[in-house]
């Protein structure tokens, strides 16, 4: 294939192939699949990929501006600036744009740029913009009705009549609700509001089962890059059979792949550059799984070596090679509007060809790497909450952390008991900290979440049974006098806590529920506290009437654990 997309293609098809069906759900039973057509048009340099489906058709620039940087983590975007970059970008020639539901402002920042585009360009230059979307719901029944409010949200986000691809994504394989979604989804196209569905990061499996279902799709996004060549098994087969094709993202790696970080040392504090946007460090850990730093290394010092023969940046050769790889049909490269641009160097890749030579010192290094389909399992199983032993059946969220008692407060007088040898799960929540700051959202963090919650539930059980033990020991042990004044002060924080939560139950909506939710937990904890407490100050009564009489104020040493 990748000597092919060197050649003018004005007629290239894929042969239909004879699948075994099943049956899914309610969608109807196919027993082959139709061919789609792809074609490669000869523009500028071949920058133009045309995919056809039936009657569906969509051009597109063959390297797509992502637009995940604008949801936040890569510096702040003004809306303006940010649209002016969308403008010089398409003047550019690079006129597709990729973003999501979940992006952030990304879909706005597309309706007020396609709007500008319509006054101050003319005719011709609209015909050649494209936005492709994103859909991404949690994975509940897809009615008709749902899947229309949601994909009309986008439409008018985007201020477009009809969204050019609509990819969508599913979390969770056990729920066949994707079917429906797509049914629906193949529905709205039919009434206009779509000009093409696809998919994005499904596996190969699931790919297959939508194809045999007579569900037709144009291409589905996955991440693919030297480091990640897991589409190019299971998954570039199945589409070279069915002409499915792939959008490539995470190509560039947030930027890992590039002269910023040839013959950098990251293990050494400060002496490299700082992973400080949330592509650089999820792309990191895919380094770390693919063979570590110093493989990566060889591998920038390859690619530069590459690129300084054609006269191009590391990034130039990298989305080149994989735009090269069977069944891809764009690639995408992050834009941080406003803030950065790499227009020339993303339109060098158009003129740059790989010769033999360049192909086979590429792969002597990539072949040294893990195989990532073993790592982490095909295509987008990454995000599959079904691939995850430790999680619920249902996507977790923050509030989730809130379903049973908030963690008990620890007063500093007795901290240092309560607190000691327990396990305060700090390790994963850093963990959880540094995954939403990742992906922003909490669907990409199904396992820190459910990990912490587990974690947290051990560790406040213990902390209150510590906290009751510890009043217990207090109220035994410490002058009476002061132990007295102690229950009175606990007495007074539970008849503060009480008036309080009665306060709350007039708030409204889920910040009236957490102030109950906390108030509440809050409230136990001290009457708990308060009856140990007493319960010592009882026990020491009748050690009294047993042993003499109870120690004065001015004994000094009452703690004796």
């Amino acid at each position: 294939m990748a000597e092919f997309l060197h050649q003018p293609f004005s007629n290239f098809t894929f042969n239909g192939m004879k699948l075994a069906s099943r049956r899914v759900g309610d969608v109807r039973k196919v027993a082959s699949l139709k061919p789609l057509l792809c074609v490669f048009t000869e523009e500028v340099n071949r920058r133009i990929v045309v995919v056809k489906n039936g009657k569906d058709t969509l051009d597109m620039c063959r390297v797509v501006n992502g637009m995940w940087q604008t949801s936040g983590g890569w510096g702040k975007i003004d809306r303006d600036n940010a649209v002016d970059a969308m403008l010089k970008y398409a003047d550019a020639g690079l006129t597709t744009f990729d973003m999501a539901d979940i992006y952030g402002p990304a879909e706005d920042l597309y309706g007020i740029f396609i709007n500008r585009v319509r006054r101050e360009r003319p005719p011709e230059f609209l015909d050649k913009v494209r936005g492709l979307t994103k859909w991404v719901p949690a994975p509940v029944k897809m009615t008709g009705s749902y899947v229309r409010q949601n994909i009309d949200i986008s439409r008018k986000r985007m201020d477009v009549s009809s969204l050019d691809m609509l990819q969508f994504h599913w979390w969770d394989y056990s729920n066949p609700g994707y079917l429906d979604a797509l049914k629906h989804l193949n529905d709205l196209k039919e009434e206009g509001k779509i000009k093409t569905v696809a998919l994005t990061n499904f596996d190969t499996e699931r790919l297959q089962i939508i194809l045999e279902n007579g569900i037709p799709v144009v291409s589905n996004q996955v991440q693919h890059s030297l480091v990640d060549m897991r589409p190019q098994q299971k998954m570039a087969e199945l589409c070279q059979l069915t002409g499915v094709k792939l959008i490539t993202y995470g190509t560039v790696m947030g930027g890992l792949l590039s002269e910023k970080f040839l013959d950098t040392n990251l293990s050494i504090p400060f002496a490299g550059p700082p992973l400080n946007t949330p592509s650089l460090q999820k792309y990191k850990r895919m380094v770390d799984a693919w063979g570590g730093w110093s493989l990566f290394q060889s591998l920038l010092r390859t690619l530069k070596t590459i690129a300084s023969k054609h006269g191009v940046s590391i990034p130039t050769v990298a989305v080149k090679y994989i735009l090269d790889q069977p069944a891809v049909a764009g690639s995408m490269v992050g834009v941080r509007l406003g803030l950065s641009e790499h227009i020339n160097d993303t339109n060098a890749v158009f003129s740059l060809v790989l010769d033999e030579e360049d192909i086979s010192s590429i792969q002597e290094v990539s072949k040294k790497g893990k195989d990532l389909l073993q790592v982490i399992g095909d295509c987008g199983d990454e995000y599959r909450l079904d691939a995850q032993p430790t999680m619920d059946e249902t996507i977790l969220v923050g509030d989730d952390l809130m379903t049973g008692p908030p963690s008990p407060l620890i007063p500093t007088e007795i901290a240092s008991h309560v607190l000691e040898g327990v396990d305060l799960c700090d390790g994963i929540l850093r963990n959880l900290f540094l995954c939403l700051q990742i992906n922003d959202i909490e669907p990409f963090c199904q396992d820190e979440l459910a990990l912490y919650r587990q974690c947290a539930e051990r560790r406040d059980k213990e902390l209150r049974q510590r906290l009751q033990d510890s009043e217990c020991k207090l109220g035994s042990s410490m002058p009476l006098d002061e132990a007295k004044e102690r229950a009175a002060q606990l007495e007074s924080e539970v008849t503060s806590l009480e008036r309080r939560l009665i306060l709350a139950s007039g708030l409204e909506g889920i910040e009236g529920f957490r102030q109950r939710w906390s108030l509440h937990g809050r409230l136990t904890d001290t009457k708990k506290r308060l009856e140990s407490l007493t319960q010592g100050i009882e026990n020491r009564k009748n050690e009294v009437k047993k042993d003499g009489p109870a120690p004065s104020s001015t004994t000094k040493k009452w703690f004796f654990w």
